[in-house]
């Protein structure tokens, strides 16, 4: 009955270990193979057991390998086992996989080492996604380092996980200072916060990308140095919807600003005076007429010609005829309001919109400026005078006349004085 257990026992054993579904390898007290299962003629390429069973372990590892593989069985003899051991294996064909191997001693009934049983745990596929995630992040961490915005990331617990130099530059954060996680709302607002201009608007920034995090936000802020910068706060959604954090950018766009605002200057403004330009100018003017015939205000329209100007030009040249225009209109910017409206209609013509402004109170505005000009002839003794006609026309609110009619009788206004002046 003992022998049929022993038998039977052994039956199952055998069984169980050729169903095992990790490679098991038994070897001999020299390093011999004496058993494997199924697994491990799968994982090595082989038909059957009869192709490894008497020949040495070497035969299933990559030559480099072998001193390697001869220590760590005598480590396994001594300590009974070594663990997770990598190794470059082969195949019966020669090709090559990554493996972790486990060996651990057989010891007989007087304590001897008798043999090793080996597990071998392929992780080739491990190895080479690790390979390639370590790509993933070498090629991210330098387009992270390339890229032209400051960048920071956060986890999905708003803390610092990564972020570039560019960073630490934009804001002044000394490299010294660890920024990893830290809570990027406390970064935000307690500590940066003191560099932009204004706070509300960055602040409302930040708490709306920390209330909704799956809201895309951008936004453009002042420093107090006068940089402006975009701030740009997108989610890092994964597969089934998974939320892994955020990603911030921030870009200098200063220089755009000013390219920007240069070109629409230039759209905008006289080149020669930097008044208004005639085809803005006028719309700008038309605009000012509704809005105060909206809040039911009166307002004055002036037209401006510049005396014996052709003269000027003809007799002093052209270098000194636009010296001339450009003194008129800084007397007239430096003299009215940031509301009024100041035309270069042409030549040496000007048209100027007075919104909350009476026609006697025009009067005594223009009286300023000619008694600039004035003061400016007395002083530097020009070869000629610097003097101005003008007409104003008031636009009362329930009047409906069009712009081109204003124009016309503030012209018509302005001859009339012009001639009044030769006749004196």
């Amino acid at each position: 009955m003992s022998r049929i257990n022993k038998i039977t026992k052994d039956m199952v054993f055998e069984h169980l270990f050729d169903a095992f579904e990790m490679p098991v390898i038994i070897f001999d007290a020299k390093h011999c193979i004496t058993e494997c299962n199924r697994k491990t003629l799968e994982m090595h390429s082989y038909a059957s057991k009869e192709e490894l069973v008497g020949k040495n372990a070497m035969v299933l590892f990559e030559e480099p390998e072998h001193e390697k593989l001869t220590k760590h069985f005598k480590n396994a003899a001594n300590q009974g086992i070594v663990k997770n051991i990598e190794y470059k294996l082969k195949t019966k064909n020669k090709e090559t996989f990554i493996a972790e191997l486990t060996i651990q001693s057989i010891k007989n009934e007087q304590g001897e080492v008798s043999g090793f049983c080996a597990f071998e745990n392929d992780v080739t596929y491990v190895k080479n996604l690790e390979k390639e995630i370590r790509f993933i992040n070498t090629t991210l961490k330098i387009h992270h380092e390339a890229a032209m915005e400051a960048i920071v990331i956060t986890d999905e617990f708003n803390k610092i996980v990564s972020y570039n130099q560019k960073f630490l530059d934009f804001w002044g954060i000394k490299p010294e200072e660890k920024l990893k996680k830290t809570d990027i709302m406390d970064l935000l607002k307690l500590k940066l916060v003191k560099k932009v201009l204004v706070e509300k608007k960055y602040n409302d920034f930040i708490n709306e990308a920390s209330k909704n995090k799956r809201q895309v936000n951008k936004e453009t802020i002042i420093l107090t140095s006068g940089k402006i910068f975009e701030s740009y706060s997108a989610p890092m959604i994964g597969k089934n919807n998974i939320y892994y954090g955020r990603i911030w950018y921030f870009r200098d766009i200063t220089e755009h600003k000013r390219v920007e605002m240069e070109l629409g200057s230039l759209a905008t403004k006289d080149g020669l005076t930097g008044v208004s330009n005639r085809k803005f100018g006028l719309v700008e003017m038309e605009q000012k007429i509704q809005s105060c015939r909206r809040d039911q205000i009166k307002m004055t329209i002036c037209y401006i010609d510049i005396d014996d100007f052709k003269k000027i030009n003809d007799k002093h040249g052209h270098t000194e005829g636009d010296f001339v225009l450009k003194l008129v209109s800084k007397t007239l910017k430096e003299t009215l309001r940031d509301l009024d409206v100041i035309v270069r209609l042409g030549g040496d013509e000007f048209l100027l919109g007075l919104p909350k402004c009476t026609l006697d109170q025009a009067q005594v505005i223009w009286k300023r400026i000619e008694d600039k000009l004035n003061l400016y002839s007395s002083k530097e003794k020009k070869p000629y005078t610097i003097a101005l006609s003008r007409g104003f026309v008031e636009c009362a609110p329930g009047d409906k006349k069009s712009l081109d009619n204003y124009i016309s009788a503030a012209d018509t206004e302005m001859y009339k004085n012009k001639n009044k002046s030769k006749n004196k």
